[in-house]
């Protein structure tokens, strides 16, 4: 910061191994080694990190002249070809890695005590569906392709019928040479929900990123919220901290929301505008649909439920199912999405909609008896009656979804508003 580097430097503040495991950026040109020098530490960094050095690349080892440990290492690592070149400058020496990929660790390191090596990447497959969003889709896939560096992943982006050309774009270079994105064209108007339903089936993936089609992203997000889900050990949703983005130069506005917040009623209380995401990184929802899950756990929990109408509470709803069956949301503050929030909803939705949706909210999550006493209190809501009428048509497969939850919830509806009572009580937030 003093030296206003941080557009070129990175800070990544993780356990050299733990960060390593996840590393997703492109060949390393120069690898300095330092911090620990015992010879454990020195050879565990060259082991996990030089397989990512280029052909040609610079290989450092810092105080090599005072610690017997990493001079040891890179005695060994000259011997069997993995440094080649070596040059002394005072305490460090320099090396070129060899021109040819190196050997698998086992092969040419013999040393016991070694930590494993986390092999576990999975494929991502990012769901995106559109609408009539202009210009903002193409401004999206680009700032996902150039801060998106995770080697496996795939981007589902379903067209809902748009008629003004936004997703034509993808049909020519480089995009169309590009095999990780994929163009599902619906015929006709479906909806977002019903397509991120639909997108879940068809993704290849392991792991699931729900997305919307004009955000932007912070380098390294991707990996950094994959990260964030597996030292959960994959039992949890995570979500990245969210920027209001500016739709004209396509960048955060500095104001961002470390998640959502509910009261007992399942109303929405707050948008989280705090400095930090608070202890533990635990949120009680994940907004927008930037969710990251894994399948199973998806699966498990029932995924997206159908029966809300056109746009509302379907991500909130998942959220809190997902407490229901012992699953917690986490922000991940390394991770850095800006979104576009509208004045309008492309889908056009009406108050009985947004209503309709609330009560199936509650009567899936809190059971009849605290549907009805929620009920009462929303008479004097616009579009009451229609939205009571409507709830009707749909409660036969309400009550059946609710009978499914009840048979594997492991928490129940009480555990939930004691929580939420709980988070009333944490200190008050800045307005937002």
């Amino acid at each position: 910061q003093a030296l206003c580097l941080e557009d070129v430097v990175t800070p990544v503040l993780r356990d050299s191994l733990v960060a390593e495991a996840t590393w997703d950026g492109p060949p390393i040109d120069l690898l300095w080694i330092d911090g620990a020098h015992d010879y454990e530490s020195a050879a565990s960094d060259f082991v996990a990190w030089s397989r990512h050095v280029g052909p040609g690349g610079v290989i450092a080892f810092h105080d090599t002249t005072r610690r017997e440990g990493t001079r040891r290492v890179v005695e060994e690592a000259v011997a069997r070809g993995q440094l080649q070149c070596p040059v002394q400058i005072e305490s460090i020496i320099y090396g070129l890695a060899p021109e040819t990929a190196p050997k698998p660790a086992g092969e040419y390191w013999s040393f016991p005590a070694l930590p494993p090596r986390r092999e576990r990447r999975d494929r991502i497959s990012l769901i995106m569906p559109t609408r009539n969003e202009g210009h903002h889709v193409r401004q999206t896939i680009d700032s996902l392709l150039e801060n998106t560096f995770y080697p496996d992943f795939e981007v589902l982006i379903l067209d809902d019928a748009s008629d003004d050309g936004s997703c034509d774009f993808l049909a020519d270079p480089p995009y169309v040479d590009d095999k990780r994105l994929r163009l599902i064209r619906a015929e006709k108007q479906k909806g977002h929900l019903p397509l991120r339903i639909e997108a879940a089936q068809l993704a290849t993936g392991s792991v699931l990123q729900f997305l919307d089609s004009h955000h932007w992203f912070s380098p390294y997000w991707l990996t950094n919220l994959y990260d964030g889900l597996r030292r959960r050990d994959f039992q949890a949703l995570v979500g990245p901290v969210m920027g209001t983005l500016d739709p004209a130069s396509w960048q955060p506005t500095g104001s961002i929301s470390y998640g959502w917040g509910l009261d007992r009623t399942l109303r929405r209380i707050w948008h989280l505008r705090r400095h930090d995401v608070g202890p533990g990184s635990r949120v009680t929802w994940l907004g927008g649909c930037q969710v990251m899950v894994e399948r199973e756990v998806y699966e498990t929990i029932g995924g997206l439920c159908p029966l809300f109408r056109i746009h509302g509470f379907n991500d909130r709803d998942l959220c809190i199912r997902a407490y229901l069956f012992g699953y917690d949301c986490y922000i991940e503050p390394s991770a850095v999405v800006g979104h576009v929030y509208k004045d309008h909803f492309i889908n056009p939705i009406t108050c009985s909609d947004v209503l309709c949706n609330y009560f199936v909210h509650v009567y899936l999550n809190l059971g009849e008896e605290k549907f009805e006493e929620l009920k009462v209190t929303q008479e004097k809501e616009y579009g009451y009656a229609e939205s009571l009428e409507l709830f009707e048509r749909l409660r036969p497969e309400v009550e059946k979804f609710r009978r499914w939850i009840v048979g594997r919830q492991r928490r129940s509806a009480d555990d939930l508003l004691t929580w939420l009572v709980q988070l009333e009580r944490r200190p008050a937030l800045e307005p937002s």
